[in-house]
């Protein structure tokens, strides 16, 4: 490798750590009552013994990951990205609803800068978390889920197409979607290819971005989609250097090397059989994750707390009663989805059920599909 070719790859990874760095401290501003205690919505952590932080405490170390993002951003000291690290690690124990794909993705990438690494032989760590993002996307939308859901969505709210007859003759096309990004992610490998997968990525993105503010929802993905291109121009654009995943590397670098095909590339296939979280899989868009229900009688539903009156819905079919959409609620309170993963919803129902003297008047609902599509699971109090 040349001085120049050196010098050039150094600076890509400088941008890197501080792309990184801002894009997860806009990602916590947005989201902020996310990385807080005080809240409607309850914490899920990872073990009932760890505690949440106090009121006044959990804004102290949100502040904290700020200030440290904010040093991240103008310095490469290895005792910021220590500390960083520290603190997401607890934060990410105390609430699992805080493993958002793009927190996870940001948490990994500023992990490397907390150890005494040449900048510049970072980069194979980088392109493999990035391309592991487009092959898991593409993966997990080619599926009569993602056709049904996410791509009919797309024909109805951003082409306004409404004809079933018109719809169904443009299914097929909906399959071009998922083999735009594993080409994407296969162009991206090689050095001759990866002009074509960043233009890829550069119309991906935006029709990604004019789809998020066509169903005007997910706000929180706006960052992330422009910071996937940069990502990916840093990383791939006029970088003529292969990949270099084991040679001529230390040992600690063939270590981060291994964890980021580990946690991009081979875990992620085990959500296929439903035994790795689905946003750790990158399970976006795809129509396969679960959908989250209380359900309340009419004539129970005064003893919910009224704050969450706007989250009921009472679909055609449901009798004498309201649902409460668990996705709805933590959309509106902490702008992200809900976190689509049983354990996680068990410990929202726990908490229903621990706070209310009749916790019988609770029927909580796992959809696999959608209401009326099933199939589904029921749990009630007596269950956890």
């Amino acid at each position: 490798m040349t001085s120049k070719m050196k010098q050039l790859l150094d600076n890509r990874i400088r941008f890197i750590r501080i792309l990184t760095s801002f894009s997860l401290f806009v990602g916590i501003v947005m989201s902020f009552n996310l990385w807080i205690s005080d809240r409607t919505f309850p914490l899920c952590p990872v073990s009932d013994f760890i505690p949440a932080s106090p009121v006044g405490m959990d804004v102290f170390i949100v502040g904290l990951a700020l200030l440290l993002l904010g040093g991240g951003m103008i310095s490469k000291h290895r005792m910021i990205f220590i500390s960083l690290i520290v603190v997401f690690l607890l934060l990410f124990l105390q609430d699992q609803m805080r493993w958002q794909p793009w927190a996870y993705m940001y948490f990994l990438m500023l992990i490397p800068f907390s150890f005494k690494l040449d900048n510049e032989k970072l980069i194979s760590y980088f392109q493999i978390l990035i391309i592991g993002v487009y092959l898991w996307g593409g993966i997990h939308k080619f599926s009569a889920d993602f056709i049904d859901n996410t791509y009919l969505t797309i024909l109805m709210d951003m082409f306004g197409l409404d004809s079933p007859e018109t719809i169904q003759s443009l299914g097929w096309l909906g399959y071009s979607i998922p083999i735009i990004e594993l080409a994407i992610a296969l162009l991206l490998i090689f050095p001759r290819t990866r002009f074509l997968g960043f233009v890829g990525v550069v119309i991906t993105h935006l029709f990604i971005l004019v789809f998020l503010v066509c169903i005007d929802s997910n706000t929180i993905l706006y960052p992330w989609n422009i910071a996937m291109v940069l990502f990916t121009g840093l990383l791939f654009y006029k970088n003529s250097e292969p990949m270099r995943i084991w040679e001529r590397q230390s040992n600690l670098l063939r270590v981060f090397n291994f964890k980021a095909i580990l946690l991009f590339i081979l875990l992620p296939a085990l959500s296929l059989f439903n035994n790795w979280d689905n946003y750790l899989s990158f399970k976006l868009f795809s129509g396969k994750t679960h959908l989250f229900y209380i359900c309340i009688d009419n004539a129970h539903a005064h003893l919910i707390d009224p704050s969450l009156k706007p989250y009921y819905w009472e679909p055609e079919g449901l009798n004498n009663g309201v649902m409460i959409s668990l996705n709805e609620w933590t959309l509106d309170e902490l702008d992200i989805p809900f976190y689509p993963e049983t354990r996680v919803f068990k410990k929202v129902a726990s908490s229903f059920c621990e706070t209310n003297s009749n916790p019988e008047i609770y029927i909580f609902t796992e959809f696999d599909r959608g209401f009326k599509e099933g199939p589904l699971e029921v749990f009630r109090c007596e269950d956890f």
